[in-house]
């Protein structure tokens, strides 16, 4: 496995941050260009069988005030590499099965690719702070227990497998989830 993360710092546990040139002023075109070159070096140097892409800034904007990056980063990964499938985080305070299949129909046709797990985050946007902040969206933190109890009352029905990745065996779980679609098998919840 190999990983790219828009975090510098990830490269001080072997893996590999973003190019300079994604965060350069380069147009467009070029960056989807170069962001494809490379993460095909890495698959000729290093022969992962997965390689996994964190996505820069969020997938879509939260609200007119709070554009959460718009997605403009994430577009333009999709556009320089085809995604097996995506992993979604989301806020606590979305918890919704509803929401969670509107946003795999938005992934599809967006990113073209499918969603097929989501992980269900501690935090929650600070709904206080938003109404008298413009630009930097806040969050609140839950505990963990709260966030599993949501998974337990609200997610249940979900055609989407949800997990909180902090909670003891749910990273195995996540991992033969994604195995058994990468293989082509029913999705093991």
């Amino acid at each position: 496995v190999s990983a790219v993360s828009p975090d510098a710092n990830i490269r001080l546990s072997g893996l590999h941050s973003y190019p300079l040139s994604f965060s350069s002023s380069a147009s467009d075109e070029d960056k989807v260009v170069f962001f494809n070159q490379y993460v095909h070096s890495i698959a000729e140097n290093e022969h992962p069988d997965i390689i996994l892409i964190q996505l820069a800034g969020g997938m879509i904007k939260y609200n007119n005030a709070h554009l959460n990056g718009m997605g403009i980063g994430a577009y333009l990964v999709s556009q320089a590499v085809q995604a097996d499938g995506v992993i979604v985080s989301i806020t606590s305070d979305m918890t919704n099965t509803d929401l969670f299949e509107e946003l795999r129909v938005l992934f599809k046709h967006r990113f073209g690719t499918e969603m097929i797990a989501i992980h269900l985050s501690n935090r929650a946007v600070d709904a206080a702070n938003q109404l008298t902040s413009v630009g930097k969206t806040e969050y609140c933190c839950y505990p963990q227990s709260y966030v599993n109890q949501l998974i337990a009352e609200l997610c249940t029905g979900s055609k989407i497998p949800v997990y909180n990745i902090f909670s003891p065996g749910e990273i195995g779980r996540l991992y033969e989830s994604v195995i058994s679609y990468l293989d082509g098998n029913t999705i093991v919840y």
